[in-house]
């Protein structure tokens, strides 16, 4: 079992104080003999009938590189969005970052990354324990 992100149970508390039911955490998806970890599951009733289904994969960009660190992540991203869709394709990924991501993924080179690899974020405010902005747009 892989290690929890240093921000694992402050994005689990933030999920829920917005709304979402854990189901699962250190998700394991496999192909072959190939297997990774996504850190958190979580599903969200928005209608009697309609449910969206997520998983969250916890960043917390401890690299002295911004850059560098979002480029580790999305590479990290791109990976488990492909088992995902092989083994869960009703879930959608998504990347939870620390808000001091947030001046790069408000800036039109960030949005267009963002729009470009159809990569769905949150923002979470690690202090405050919430989720402070979905990006690109909110998932509901």
């Amino acid at each position: 079992m892989p290690r929890k992100d240093l921000y694992h149970d402050t994005v689990k508390r933030a999920l829920e104080r917005d709304g979402w039911k854990i189901t699962r955490e250190n998700q394991m998806l496999v192909i072959g003999e190939a297997r990774v970890f996504i850190d958190l599951s979580a599903e969200l009733i928005v209608a009697e009938r309609d449910k969206i289904k997520i998983a969250v994969e916890v960043k917390s960009f401890l690299a002295p590189s911004l850059i560098s660190g979002f480029q580790d992540a999305l590479g990290q991203y791109r990976l488990y969005r492909y088992f995902l869709k092989q083994q869960d394709p009703e879930r959608r990924l998504v990347l939870a970052v620390p808000i001091l991501v947030e001046q790069f993924l408000t800036t039109q080179l960030g949005l267009d990354i963002l729009e470009g690899e159809d990569l769905l974020v949150f923002i979470y405010d690690s202090q405050e324990e919430v989720i402070k902005q979905w990006l690109p747009k909110p998932i509901v």
